[in-house]
């Protein structure tokens, strides 16, 4: 699906709020390449990949001639296509992602097969998580819940949402939580949304 022409963050969120709702901020995630946690293992894994492709390509090549091509070429193309279309589509994810503050909820947009929004009520906010990253970006999570969640928590390289644009893949949502990726000014967001979230709490109360 399409972004809207106008590709405006604040036009975009506004359509999603409610009556009498206010918008506090709207911003998007860091756009263009960038590198995840999750790469630290995905760059090597992929790398010695090709690297084992190539030199099996090269030594069958001098032993039985461009024939013995047709077994090792589609490893390497394999490899090749695998590392650019990961970032390639993650920038592209990225492109299409619209986040929004507003005095009731968190709201992310995403265009890719189609128009995606996720809301997380700040009335059932449970925990607010901060990632620092080295770009001077950073990401906040929200849990809701831990049942799912706690499965993906341990594994130290954080929640790869690069790959939830893999076909199939996008039902794993459960296990991840929500979240304002690689955002400009983090910090200055979390201390807003704590703000509204501890206005939510009090309304409740």
């Amino acid at each position: 699906m399409s972004i809207p022409s106008s590709r405006d963050a604040t036009e975009i969120v506004n359509a999603q709020l409610a009556p009498g709702e206010q918008l506090l901020w709207v911003g998007r995630p860091k756009q263009g390449f960038a590198i995840r946690a999750s790469d630290l293992l995905f760059i090597p894994f992929t790398t010695l990949w090709l690297i084992g492709a190539i030199w099996i390509s090269i030594a069958l090549l001098r032993q039985d001639g461009v024939a013995s091509l047709r077994f090792t070429f589609p490893f390497i193309l394999f490899g090749a296509a695998f590392i650019i279309s990961r970032f390639w589509f993650d920038a592209k994810l990225r492109g299409r992602t619209f986040y929004g503050v507003s005095d009731r909820r968190l709201i992310i947009i995403t265009y890719w097969l189609g128009q995606e929004s996720d809301f997380v009520n700040l009335k059932e906010l449970l925990e607010l998580r901060y990632t620092h990253r080295s770009d001077r970006t950073g990401t906040l999570e929200f849990f809701t819940h831990f049942g799912g969640f706690n499965r993906l928590r341990g594994l130290g390289l954080g929640y790869n949402r690069g790959g939830l644009w893999w076909p199939g893949t996008r039902h794993w949502r459960f296990m991840i939580p929500p979240a304002f990726e690689m955002i400009a000014n983090p910090l200055e967001v979390e201390q807003l949304i704590r703000q509204a979230w501890d206005k939510a709490k009090t309304a409740v109360n």
